[in-house]
């Protein structure tokens, strides 16, 4: 199974929601920032990205615009978990083709894990 990318620079968040997944039993692959997403994907191919918005070096509407450029990575599931649901960065990342936008804050934790499960459950099986 191909790893759960987490793209977070809030070191917290990233590491509550990553154990949260690995006791599920999903492989998790953390970075901080949308260069270092960027580079991981171009050489790791995640089954599914969460990705923040906000960032610093590159934020997550600019990594989403270069990603949907290569065909490989156009039906790439990708969940954006922001703090920031009204931003023109949100209304960027719908553009894109995200499967759901979750806002962060006290109840996000489910609302992310629900979104996780959902299109985790409509993706075909690899062999």
């Amino acid at each position: 199974m191909d790893p759960i990318l987490i793209v977070e620079d809030d070191a917290d968040s990233r590491d509550a929601l990553a154990n949260m997944l690995r006791v599920e039993g999903h492989d998790v692959k953390c970075v901080a920032s949308g260069a270092e997403a960027l580079r991981s994907v171009l050489f790791d191919m995640p089954e599914l990205i969460v990705l923040d918005l906000f960032m610093p070096d590159m934020n997550g509407g600019t990594l989403l615009e270069i990603l949907r450029s290569y065909s490989r990575f156009r039906a790439l599931p990708v969940i954006v978990w922001t703090g920031h649901a009204d931003s023109s960065q949100a209304v960027q990342a719908r553009r894109h083709r995200v499967e759901y936008i979750v806002e962060k804050g006290k109840p996000s934790y489910d609302a992310i894990l629900t979104a996780i499960r959902t299109v985790l459950s409509h993706r075909p099986k690899s062999n």
